[in-house]
């Protein structure tokens, strides 16, 4: 596999299930705090022009 990836130009990671199932959670997690700060700035956005109303 690594002479395959090298020959077509690939970078390819192998990793093991555990570090798989920890990336995936981080990735989780990540995503989570972005819907949460979208959801306030937009929530914030909402307030201001309620304010200007």
């Amino acid at each position: 596999m690594r002479l395959a990836s090298k020959l077509a130009g690939w970078d390819i990671d192998i990793i093991t299930e555990v570090e798989l199932e920890r990336e995936l959670k981080r990735e989780e997690a990540e995503k989570t705090t972005e819907e949460e700060i979208e959801e306030a700035t937009l929530n914030n956005k909402d307030a201001d022009v309620n304010k200007q109303i």
